[in-house]
């Protein structure tokens, strides 16, 4: 139910340029499922109820593969490497929406080799980093300046109709 509902709120605010607030639905979606693992506890469950932790790690896995689909237009690289630790042929992109909530893993579906989907960036990093960008930018706006500016005639200049407008709204 949560993933069915997360996927027609994400696709409508894809299908509305809103972008920042499709993300924020993702990761909402995610968190949720981050929750139901932590909740469902597989790791004790695995000798005392090993039907349940069966149940929990498929419908886990279930997540995994809807998250992946949702992931493809913000994450296209984490999306793949995510369809590939599930051992699923075809792409992310290739999956459709329709029917995402449904269960399409069968029972007992062997996963791959499990890797961090993204790690950590430590502050030193992007620091060094922005560092570097705030030089390179610096660099291209003193040869900018540097330049030599080619004046036009007042009479060129008027020449120009200079127009503007305000966008209200996207549509596809």
């Amino acid at each position: 139910e949560q993933i069915a509902r997360a996927a027609v709120e994400v696709g409508e605010q894809l299908d509305a340029f809103r972008f920042k607030e499709a993300t924020r639905r993702f990761m909402d979606l995610a968190r949720f499922a981050n929750k139901y693992f932590n909740d469902q506890e597989p790791w004790k469950t695995r000798k005392s109820a090993p039907e349940k932790c069966a149940t929990t790690l498929n419908l886990c896995a279930q997540a995994a593969r809807s998250l992946a689909v949702l992931m493809s237009p913000f994450l296209p690289f984490g999306a793949r490497k995510l369809w590939q630790m599930l051992q699923l042929s075809g792409t992310p992109e290739a999956a459709t929406w329709e029917g995402i909530a449904d269960l399409q893993l069968p029972a007992g579906h062997r996963l791959g080799k499990l890797e961090i989907l993204y790690s950590k960036i430590d502050d030193a990093v992007i620091a060094e980093e922005v560092q570097r960008l705030k030089q390179a930018l610096s660099g291209a706006n003193g040869a900018a300046e540097a330049a030599e500016v080619e004046h036009i005639s007042i009479d060129e200049f008027k020449k120009i109709q200079l127009k503007t407008a305000r966008v209200i709204a996207a549509e596809a």
